[in-house]
């Protein structure tokens, strides 16, 4: 029966959702590695730098249609190139498994939670990307320097990461080098996960053809893909800057005058569903444009800013400030040696220990800046506990507690709590002294004066403490010089 329209509300066999994080890197024109922090890019946003900073990575919003998915991808590869006046466009954007020193891995999100099917999955996950390699769809001699040269398990058969929404699939290279190769990666994993067993079909390519035509009338999304199948043949990775294959325009875009607001994950347009529903049903290119927000606040009003979070932290804490905004005051989240608060504006401390209490037992506050600023300090140990994390992200975004919010909240919060922040009181220094006098009512006495010790002091002692009065001029008699030592004061 197969497709002959854009779906509107798609058939699908999978319950489950899809997601994926892949990763390219920028090259020079001379064929240098531009790192893609040094570009400006963030580990907080759907398009940035993967946490060691020097890969680029695409965090693709997550659905059970692998078409929304790419279509996500698509959008954000866009909007990375709106970025920093442009900076990125200039590059190479390559996909490939090992570029000489980083590998980039087409990591496959799975919305499935029961561990007692993990091990089955990750065998039929396993099978379908040799298959992928056998078929020269993953080039296998950066695939094999990918798994041999990077560090660690990365990349590596079974590589199974367990993640709060069920599973990331780590193993494949990154399929970035073509929208038709994102997708049809995607689609044969999909179905796979979904058959439940692996084929015994010794030939890889009418394999491939046999599970798409299994599900054509049952799934959209194998439907397309066998459409697509059809006309452009198995997908090839390639080392070619893919800028243009997914509609990244090569011009740089206007200015804007406004502080933006990008989610941890941008949803594709539904025009740019149909741009690649129109490319692999009937060959037409992905169209070169600027894209639009499909979220929002896209504009920051004056005064809002993201939460900051310490960079490049292996570990959870990316996810406490993740699409957190604020109000009137900067607030960071980083590690420390112990969890504390470190606050320039007045806080409800008791009501936020409280909340908090389910998963932190000891809550240092230093109610000590001089600007309006709020820095949350936490333990590694912390940093490791995504339970803990996700804990302190809901607290940090109840706008009782703190001056912030969740950005898909941000039109319909009350604010009124947080006008006119003033700094936070502090405790007055302790000042430590000698006493020079002691004032009974208006009479003053003068405390003596020090009595000198050496035959030098004793000379010059009299002309030192009247001066020219003792020469006999009429001259009031100089005030007692009051030397300090103060003591640093405050609060923890």
């Amino acid at each position: 029966m197969g497709i002959t329209s854009f779906p509107r509300t798609p058939r699908l066999v999978n319950r489950f959702k899809l997601g994926a994080d892949p990763e390219f890197t920028f090259q020079g024109k001379d064929g240098s590695y531009i790192y893609a922090e040094n570009l400006g890019l963030t580990t907080l946003t759907g398009f940035g730098c993967d946490m060691s900073g020097r890969q680029a990575e695409i965090r693709a919003y997550p659905s059970r249609f692998a078409l929304e998915v790419v279509a996500s991808i698509a959008d954000s590869l866009r909007w990375m190139g709106t970025t920093g006046n442009g900076a990125t466009l200039g590059l190479n954007w390559q996909a490939t498994a090992y570029n000489g020193k980083d590998g980039c891995g087409g990591h496959i999100h799975f919305g499935r939670r029961r561990p007692q099917l993990r091990e089955l999955d990750t065998n039929i996950l396993d099978s379908t990307t040799k298959r992928l390699l056998h078929e020269g769809v993953f080039n296998g001699y950066s695939f094999r320097e990918r798994q041999t040269l990077a560090p660690g398990h990365y990349g590596k058969a079974g590589d199974i990461r367990i993640t709060n929404h069920g599973y990331e699939y780590r193993t494949p290279s990154t399929p970035l080098s073509s929208p038709w190769l994102t997708y049809f990666t995607l689609v044969i994993n999909k179905l796979m996960v979904y058959h439940g067993q692996s084929s015994t079909q010794p030939k890889a390519a009418e394999w491939f053809i046999e599970l798409l035509k299994l599900y054509e009338d049952k799934d959209d999304d194998a439907a397309i893909a066998l459409s697509a199948l059809r006309k452009f043949g198995l997908p090839k990775e390639s080392k070619e800057d893919f800028k243009g294959k997914w509609g990244v325009s090569s011009g740089l875009p206007a200015p804007e005058k406004c502080d933006r607001f990008f989610p941890s994950m941008i949803k594709g347009e539904d025009s740019t569903c149909r741009e690649l529903f129109r490319h692999f049903m009937n060959g037409l290119d992905i169209p070169c444009r600027w894209p639009k927000p499909t979220w929002g606040p896209y504009f920051l009003p004056k005064g809002f800013q993201l939460v900051n979070v310490q960079p490049h932290t292996l570990g959870h804490l990316p996810d406490v400030g993740m699409n957190l905004i604020s109000k009137d005051v900067q607030v960071s989240v980083k590690l420390g040696d112990r969890f504390k608060i470190d606050s320039g504006i007045p806080l409800p401390i008791k009501e936020i220990r409280e909340a908090l209490s389910m998963g932190i037992s000891d809550i240092r506050y230093n109610p000590s800046f001089d600007a309006p600023a709020v820095v949350i300090k936490v333990p590694t140990e912390f940093n490791k506990s995504l339970t803990q994390c996700k804990l302190l992200h809901d607290v940090l975004s109840n706008t009782e507690l703190f001056p912030v919010c969740k950005a898909e909240n941000f039109s319909h919060i009350d604010w009124s709590k947080w006008d006119n922040l003033k700094p936070a009181t502090i405790a007055p220094k302790i000042m430590q002294g000698k006493v020079v006098a002691k004032v009974e009512g208006k009479k003053k006495v003068v405390a003596p004066p020090p009595v000198p010790q050496t035959r030098a002091q004793q000379l010059a002692y009299p002309q030192a403490l009247y001066g020219e009065e003792l020469a006999g001029r009429k001259q009031a008699r100089p005030k007692p010089r009051v030397f300090n030592d103060f003591d640093e004061g405050g609060i923890e």
